[in-house]
């Protein structure tokens, strides 16, 4: 099969619950090897586009037919990690996103992957792709922690800070005070969140809140206090 029929065969590959036949996710597999980057770009488009119908459909109660979901796909896993060395952006991003869908939890190799992933990729996008991921874990271990304390004077910094509003390190308070002495204006509200998230442990840094706050042109920003 020439490229332009390997392009179009992907492409054309169904997504749709309920129109997505037991070749898809095979097809997937192959198209995301393939050796022409478009073949590999609308493959990782069109897995995306299928774990977001999946999601919606399991938070809507809905069995997903297990020929069509990606879900502990072994196969599928491996493929995902050879594409975070991909030389396209845009494909390592979209398997930075796959992968922890498909591996929910991610296990401890795969974190070690996307933590290895982030320390060599220079692209801010697929940087913040990592970082977004790491936030939303529910059980971060101190190796995804340290990521996102690291990442508070990266270019990912707004980011890492929302992240560890949910988080609360204790090891992020000197890096999100200095933030916020120093740190650029338009991250400033997101330093702000994240130092009122810690509560009692931000009260040594109240008056900084306060004189940091007042500068604060935004009223939904000036108006957030440290907590008790």
């Amino acid at each position: 099969m020439d490229v332009a029929a390997r392009q179009q065969a992907i492409r054309s590959a169904p997504t749709n619950l309920d129109k997505a036949n037991p070749d898809l996710l095979p097809l997937i597999e192959r198209s995301l090897q393939d050796p022409d980057a478009q073949v590999r770009f609308s493959a990782i488009a069109a897995l995306t586009q299928l774990n977001m119908n999946i999601d919606i459909a399991a938070r809507g109660g809905h069995a997903i037919p297990r020929q069509i979901d990606p879900r502990g796909r072994s196969l599928l896993q491996s493929v995902l990690l050879k594409a975070l060395n991909d030389s396209d952006f845009r494909i390592r991003g979209g398997a930075v996103k796959a992968i922890v869908f498909v591996t929910d939890p991610p296990s401890t190799s795969i974190r070690v992957a996307l933590i290895a992933a982030f320390q060599r990729d220079r692209d801010p996008r697929v940087r913040v792709a990592i970082v977004s991921e790491f936030a939303k874990f529910n059980d971060p271990d101190s190796a995804v922690q340290q990521v996102l304390v690291d990442a508070i004077g990266d270019i990912v910094r707004r980011v890492a800070a929302m992240g560890l509003a949910n988080f609360h390190p204790a090891a992020a308070l000197p890096g999100i005070v200095a933030e916020l002495q120093t740190g650029p204006a338009e991250t400033r509200s997101e330093f702000v969140y994240a130092l009122a998230s810690y509560g009692a442990l931000a009260k040594p840094y109240v008056p900084l809140l306060k004189t940091v706050l007042e500068n604060e042109t935004r009223e939904s920003y000036r108006s957030r206090s440290v907590g008790p």
